[in-house]
């Protein structure tokens, strides 16, 4: 399931276009995407990654439903978008910074619902 949608993550990203990720090579989006799935298939149980909702004081699920076509360079790294779906059916964004670890990206942040604490640290 998770590659499938992999597929159409990639297939969104890759014809729709924004701003921020106009200066990302087509490669670099790829190589970005394929990151973010594998690290999301990893850490999920069940087919949904487990998270600490800290509005709610409660550990929460998410499924991962589609991307948005946004990677946006950060001092070399790179912030991930992706929209994640509740068992509620409640849509959180979700966002995965990569960093750049001798010449190979990994993920070693990630963060749900927090788009304004990401749009401080880029100077938004």
């Amino acid at each position: 399931m998770i590659k499938i949608l992999g597929i159409f993550f990639l297939t969104m990203f890759l014809t729709v276009s924004h701003a921020y990720s106009d200066d990302v090579s087509a490669e670099m989006k790829i190589k970005l995407q394929d990151l973010m799935n594998n690290f999301i298939e990893e850490i999920s149980v069940d087919g949904k990654m487990i998270y600490i909702d800290t509005q709610s004081d409660k550990l929460n699920g998410l499924y991962f439903s589609s991307a948005h076509p946004m990677y946006v360079p950060h001092e070399g790294n790179f912030f991930l978008c992706t929209e994640g779906v509740d068992d509620e059916g409640n849509t959180h964004l979700v966002d995965f910074y990569a960093k750049e670890n001798e010449g190979e990206y990994k993920i070693v942040d990630v963060s749900v619902d927090s788009r304004d604490t990401t749009k401080k640290i880029l100077g938004m």
